[in-house]
């Protein structure tokens, strides 16, 4: 991917701020990275700019299978 390409963006959610920020972390060298710290946090986040979503799975309040169902 030439530097006149945009990158492709990575919304990285997990309840655990640490996992998040540490994903976040490795992917950032490529791709422009979103985090979201939980369910709700992640569906206010998300756009159509985002092309990629990592997504936990057992999270409190909202799952990750209820985040993936309203995506």
């Amino acid at each position: 991917m030439s530097s006149s390409e945009p990158r492709p963006t990575v919304l990285v959610v997990d309840d655990e701020e640490d996992v998040a920020d540490a994903y976040a972390l490795r992917l950032e060298e490529r791709y422009d990275v979103r985090t979201a710290y939980g369910g709700r946090e992640a569906l206010e986040t998300v756009d159509e700019g985002v092309h990629v979503v990592l997504l936990d799975r057992r999270m409190p309040e909202m799952s990750g299978d209820e985040v993936l169902e309203a995506l």
